[in-house]
């Protein structure tokens, strides 16, 4: 077991473990209200013949942890097809001669497990760390507005992400996830986002490098986003590089004086949720990088939700990608 530590995601791994790897729903309709339930995972839906069933199912078993897996008989004179249902609301599609073909079926189903710009949560984080051989990209908006961001933002992200596919790209909830947030990521300030060069998927490999770039709303667009990361892997930003932070004049603050980040109110805190706003406003007041060699571990447990510290009580459902669409 490589997911979360919460009572939800531990009891869903135990029952998918047990249970058939292929579910065959009763009816159509069963199969829409199991796909309006999907929360950050991907689904893989087949339709077809009982030999496009009996090929999805033993794939299914050998491949469980890259999603669900559902089979539906088609309707006579209707041709297979299988589907991934991912990230918010992406559907991929193998069709034709393909699906017939154990080994472009197989391809299809490594290839299309994860979005291009996803949700990262308890379920899905080992698959993440699968993919990030070279390094990982995450993005961290302001807990308040966690859910807005990330839908206002989805075309900014779906787009670096496609130029830079060497990089898992995801956002993930800044408030359920703070501990990796604050300890791992090195983010306080909101937005942000933050790269991680090197194997976060085996724990023999060096501590991979991470650089973090702090953005006012207005500055999120996808030129400043990949102009900056092709900095980073051009040698041009410093991983043990100290950059000063800009006021919202575009002035460095001297030494002793606080900075806006320094004044702002804690954004965990239960007071500050009635601000959101202003409180991101003031954490993003300004455009600085921010580096460190101090990576996050590459432990599948790694990303942990938080307990019933910090308002939460064990078992409490984690983001999932339908809300956020």
């Amino acid at each position: 077991y490589g997911g979360g530590r919460q009572n939800e995601s531990l009891v869903a791994w135990v029952e998918e473990a047990i249970g058939p790897a292929l579910t065959v729903p009763a009816s159509e309709n069963s199969l829409q209200v199991a796909l309006k339930k999907r929360r950050a995972s991907t689904y893989f839906v087949a339709r077809g013949s009982a030999q496009l069933r009996e090929l999805i199912g033993g794939l299914a078993e050998s491949h469980r942890s890259l999603g669900a897996f559902y089979f539906s008989e088609a309707t006579e004179g209707t041709a297979n097809v299988l589907q991934a249902h991912r990230g918010f609301g992406e559907i991929a599609e193998l069709t034709g001669e393909d699906v017939a073909d154990g080994a472009k079926v197989e391809q299809f189903l490594k290839d299309e497990a994860l979005p291009a710009f996803g949700e990262v949560d308890d379920e899905n984080y080992a698959g993440y760390l699968q993919r990030a051989t070279e390094g990982m990209l995450w993005v961290c908006f302001h807990p308040d507005s966690f859910i807005d961001d990330t839908t206002r933002y989805l075309s900014v992200f779906k787009k670096v992400a496609t130029e830079f596919r060497q990089f898992p790209t995801a956002c993930l909830d800044t408030r359920v996830y703070q501990e990796h947030v604050k300890e791992e990521l090195g983010v306080t300030d909101f937005p942000a986002v933050v790269l991680q060069v090197g194997n976060l998927a085996s724990e023999d490999s060096e501590t991979p490098k991470r650089y973090r770039l702090q953005l006012a709303p207005e500055g999120i667009t996808t030129e400043a986003v990949s102009t900056w990361i092709s900095e980073v892997l051009a040698g041009k930003v410093e991983e043990d590089e100290e950059l000063e932070e800009l006021d919202a004049d575009g002035e460095g603050s001297e030494e002793g004086q606080e900075t806006p980040e320094e004044e702002d109110d804690d954004p965990y805190d239960e007071d500050s949720a009635d601000e959101g706003a202003s409180v991101e406003g003031a954490a993003a007041s300004g455009v600085s990088g921010d580096t460190s060699a101090e990576g996050p571990s590459s432990a599948p447990n790694a990303l942990v939700a938080e307990g019933a510290a910090e308002g939460y009580a064990q078992g409490a459902a984690t983001p999932t990608a339908a809300r956020v669409a």
